[in-house]
């Protein structure tokens, strides 16, 4: 839905810092 949103799942997803926060958001 928000750019900005996806590109920020995007960058934890690639780290792999936080994997369920997809969930979260």
């Amino acid at each position: 839905m928000h750019p900005l949103r996806e590109a920020m799942l995007d960058q934890m997803r690639l780290r792999g810092h936080a994997p369920r926060t997809q969930a979260s958001y």
